[in-house]
């Protein structure tokens, strides 16, 4: 990966967001870099510096507004919501994370104020499987999926959360899409599916 990453360094000179390398065909490079730790382990990795902002610049809000929408137009795989923190601590963006939480209190109090209060919920819900489940299924619908994603797809669609109760309150995600599947009587049927979505999300029409 590290020659191809560079040559893309050196054309654009800069590290290269996610539309960058959709852009030059080379979607798969992005991949990588999700499975190698995220944007800043590889920058770290390969010695390339993360673009500095001034001192203060994300203590101001226009800034903190402006830096968050160019996140989501260089991201259009999060179909204009905001990525989990997880995500944006290991994609390169911690200092506006920081920024966010200082102008804002919380990134949960800053989601909310811009209608994007998606799946960041409170601390202990996710301990309950009903809960769970139901989150699993309303993102299933969203983005009309035939099965529940592996935690790779889901972690990068901004659903880390998810990943990790599941991982840690509901024995894993081989264990947890059974249940889905018990619950939802699914037989491995897409068709079948879709018509039990409709059903369980209230969006039949």
């Amino acid at each position: 990966m590290s020659p191809v990453l560079r040559k893309v360094v050196k054309k654009l000179g800069r590290f290269p967001t996610q539309r960058d390398l959709q852009n030059n065909n080379l979607s798969s490079i992005g991949t990588a870099i999700t499975h190698h730790g995220g944007a800043n382990a590889v920058r770290k990795r390969l010695g390339i510096e993360a673009e500095r902002k001034d001192k203060g610049y994300y203590s101001k809000k226009n800034n903190v507004h402006k830096e968050v929408q160019a996140m989501i137009r260089q991201h259009p795989e999060f179909e204009g919501d905001l990525p989990s923190t997880v995500w944006m601590n290991k994609n390169g963006y911690s200092s506006l994370l920081g920024g966010i939480r200082k102008c804002y209190g919380s990134y949960g109090s800053f989601r909310k104020k811009e209608g994007l209060e998606g799946i960041q919920v409170a601390t202990g819900k996710w301990k309950d499987l009903e809960f769970a489940v139901q989150q699993a299924i309303d993102l299933m619908h969203k983005h009309k999926f035939g099965n529940l994603p592996g935690s790779f797809t889901l972690d990068k669609l901004g659903y880390a959360s998810l990943v990790v109760a599941v991982q840690k309150y509901h024995g894993g995600m081989p264990r947890f899409r059974q249940e889905l599947h018990t619950r939802l009587g699914i037989q491995g049927e897409e068709t079948e599916l879709s018509s039990l979505l409709e059903k369980y999300a209230g969006v039949a029409e």
